[in-house]
């Protein structure tokens, strides 16, 4: 935590995601032709993270070939003691 901000950062060291996909992946509904067939899914799952986590700071993903990183900025609240 710093400056009252937590951040989460997740990692995952698979095939990466394209360049032009890193773009659409927030939309909602939107599947990488490279997962349909594989597993299921709606497309809606990282559509509602990201409008849920946006509310608050927002949600970031950097990505390459054999390194994905999905990262979370979030504010604590502090409460004051009586």
């Amino acid at each position: 935590m710093k400056d009252g901000v937590l951040t989460v950062e997740i990692t995952d060291y698979g095939r990466g995601i394209p360049d032009q996909e890193q773009r659409r992946i927030f939309e909602r509904f939107y599947r990488s032709p490279a997962v349909k067939g594989q597993m299921p899914g709606s497309g809606l799952g990282l559509g509602i993270a990201d409008g849920i986590v946006r509310a608050h700071n927002g949600v970031t993903v950097s990505s390459h070939p054999g390194q994905t990183t999905f990262r979370i900025d979030l504010p604590v609240l502090r409460q004051e003691v009586a």
